[in-house]
């Protein structure tokens, strides 16, 4: 590692759309170094690096580096952070934290995102609570019905087209009540995509559907987060530097992890970063 620490902001920018960097080795840096200069993008690194040792104790010291700024790209790179490898317990306390200052700009839209992040059935009521309260928000009641139909539907139905229409509370409540009552037997509380959550069965489902004409390029980028979180694989090459779909690559990447029997290392029910159990 080195203690070399670079002035430029834009070092770790990539951190905002997963968890690699496209043109830099982030293990290169010392976490602790980063810690120490205090600079948000720092905290965000390092925090990347410890997490992928199994290291999560430092999640926290997000927190304030978010209610500081007002910068998408930091709240993007955060909130992917928090919710991709926060326990539940962990989440459900930040989710409370922020909604202190529920108006504050950008907040439920990015609390939708935290909650969806956590790939946990738990997340739905607070959702739909999140909704009633994001009246004022159009933007925020579509992201949080967005972010149901991640949990909840296979593919784009009817809860992710309801979207358009910004129902009442009332109406998404029965809506979406079949495909949570699909989910009360569930034996974990880890869903994705109205199932539970199973790596190796994500990544066959995303690679299926880059054989499609037509590819669902939201659910897409969703499931490389999901997938590129559990198992810290680089998936920066799916898309390239505009954000276009590349699907050679991604086809490449998914074939070589399912050529390398991950049912062994990735339990169904389990949420993993970077490999490493996420504790319940």
């Amino acid at each position: 590692m080195s203690d070399e620490i670079k002035d430029d902001e834009w070092t770790f920018r990539d951190l905002s759309l997963g968890f690699h960097l496209r043109n830099d080795d982030i293990l290169r840096y010392d976490p602790e170094a980063l810690l120490r200069t205090g600079r948000e993008w720092n905290i965000v690194a390092a925090l990347n690096i410890l997490g992928r040792s199994g290291n999560f104790s430092q999640l926290d010291r997000l927190t304030p580096v978010l209610a500081a700024t007002d910068d998408a790209q930091i709240w993007d790179a955060g909130i992917n952070m928090l919710g991709f490898s926060g326990s539940w317990p962990q989440i459900v306390r930040w989710y409370d934290l922020f909604m202190q200052r529920p108006d504050a700009p950008g907040v439920k839209y990015y609390m939708a995102f935290l909650l969806g992040a956590s790939c946990d059935r738990r997340a739905i009521n607070v959702l739909l609570n999140l909704y009633s309260r994001s009246s004022d928000s159009e933007e925020a009641r579509n992201h949080v019905i967005r972010e149901l139909s991640s949990l909840l539907e296979a593919r784009n139905n009817s809860i992710f087209l309801a979207r358009n229409a910004d129902p009442p509370f009332a109406d998404l409540v029965s809506l979406i009540r079949p495909a949570v009552e699909a989910q009360a037997s569930k034996e974990s509380n880890s869903i994705f995509e109205g199932a539970i959550l199973d790596i190796p069965s994500l990544a066959e489902k995303m690679r299926n559907e880059l054989f499609q004409e037509e590819v669902a390029r939201g659910r897409l980028l969703r499931g490389r987060l999901v997938f590129e979180a559990s198992t810290g694989i680089d998936c920066t090459p799916m898309f390239n530097e505009i954000g276009n779909l590349n699907r050679l690559a991604a086809i490449a990447i998914l074939d070589e992890f399912l050529d390398t029997d991950p049912g062994t290392r990735f339990l169904p029910g389990r949420r993993y970063f970077f490999g490493h159990p996420i504790p319940l």
